[in-house]
């Protein structure tokens, strides 16, 4: 799995990482690409970030998502971060990505998951 991610800072609307991922996500890659966000927004009160996974596919099992989540370190992460997963168009991917929002919502993120790009941006705005 491939991803770049971009800070973005404005005064009016706040902190936006984006992340565009690509690929194949495995256990590694989804280690990774939490560990970006983490990094990039430690320092953030209520960032909103958007990762895009429309042209990836999720290949981590139930079992995997539950391992790896209770293995990630959480210590520092800003709090009123929001982030919005935005599956790609196979419905197991957004079963996948459904179930590894379970995981990280129970160790206290906010996070959601999303087939439609203007409904995320919504829920980020806060506007639903």
């Amino acid at each position: 799995m491939e991803f770049r991610a971009k800070l973005f800072s404005w005064q009016d609307t706040g902190n936006h990482l984006f992340v565009l991922a690509r690929g194949a996500m495995d256990g590694p890659g989804l280690t990774g690409l939490f560990g970006k966000i983490r990094a990039d927004t430690q320092s953030l009160s209520e960032c909103k970030v958007l990762v895009d996974l429309s042209y990836g596919t999720c290949q981590v099992d139930g079992d995997e998502i539950e391992r790896l989540v209770a293995g990630f370190d959480l210590d520092g992460w800003a709090a009123g971060n929001r982030i919005a997963l935005l599956s790609g168009p196979e419905i197991i991917d957004y079963h996948r990505l459904y179930f590894l929002r379970t995981a990280v919502a129970g160790r206290g993120l906010v996070v959601e998951v999303f087939r439609d790009l203007k409904v995320a941006l919504d829920w980020l705005a806060g506007r639903t």
